[in-house]
Protein backbone atom coordinates (compact mmCIF):
# COMPACT_ATOMS: atom_id res chain seq x y z
CA UNK A 1 0.00 0.00 0.00
CA UNK A 2 1.06 3.79 -0.03
CA UNK A 3 0.30 6.43 2.05
CA UNK A 4 1.06 9.49 0.77
CA UNK A 5 0.70 13.53 3.08
CA UNK A 6 0.61 16.47 2.74
CA UNK A 7 -0.32 19.50 4.72
CA UNK A 8 -0.14 23.13 4.61
CA UNK A 9 -0.62 25.26 7.71
CA UNK A 10 -0.87 29.22 7.43
CA UNK A 11 -0.23 31.10 10.17
CA UNK A 12 -1.28 34.58 9.79
CA UNK A 13 -0.42 36.08 13.08
CA UNK A 14 2.42 34.97 15.55
CA UNK A 15 3.22 36.91 18.83
CA UNK A 16 6.56 35.13 19.27
CA UNK A 17 8.30 33.31 16.47
CA UNK A 18 11.23 32.35 19.20
CA UNK A 19 8.13 30.25 20.78
CA UNK A 20 7.77 27.08 18.41
CA UNK A 21 5.63 25.19 20.31
CA UNK A 22 2.90 25.33 18.39
CA UNK A 23 4.86 24.49 15.03
CA UNK A 24 6.00 21.34 16.91
CA UNK A 25 2.69 20.04 17.98
CA UNK A 26 1.68 20.58 14.53
CA UNK A 27 4.41 18.03 13.20
CA UNK A 28 4.09 15.88 16.09
CA UNK A 29 0.65 15.31 14.87
CA UNK A 30 1.53 15.24 10.95
CA UNK A 31 4.01 12.39 12.18
CA UNK A 32 1.67 10.29 14.21
CA UNK A 33 -1.38 10.41 11.54
CA UNK A 34 1.49 9.32 8.54
CA UNK A 35 2.31 6.15 11.02
CA UNK A 36 -1.52 5.46 11.96
CA UNK A 37 -2.24 5.32 8.09
CA UNK A 38 0.42 3.15 7.52
CA UNK A 39 -0.23 0.40 10.07
CA UNK A 40 -3.88 0.22 9.35
CA UNK A 41 -2.65 -1.07 5.68
CA UNK A 42 0.08 -3.22 7.44
CA UNK A 43 3.18 -1.61 7.05
CA UNK A 44 6.20 -1.63 9.58
CA UNK A 45 7.90 1.01 8.36
CA UNK A 46 7.81 4.52 6.27
CA UNK A 47 10.24 4.93 3.66
CA UNK A 48 10.44 8.30 1.75
CA UNK A 49 9.64 10.63 4.69
CA UNK A 50 10.30 14.23 4.25
CA UNK A 51 9.36 17.73 6.26
CA UNK A 52 9.87 21.36 4.78
CA UNK A 53 8.86 24.48 6.55
CA UNK A 54 9.19 28.36 5.18
CA UNK A 55 8.75 30.78 7.64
Amino acid sequence: GLVSAKSVKLIERISNLEEPEGRDAWWTEIRMEVRSHARALGCNVVLGYKEEISI
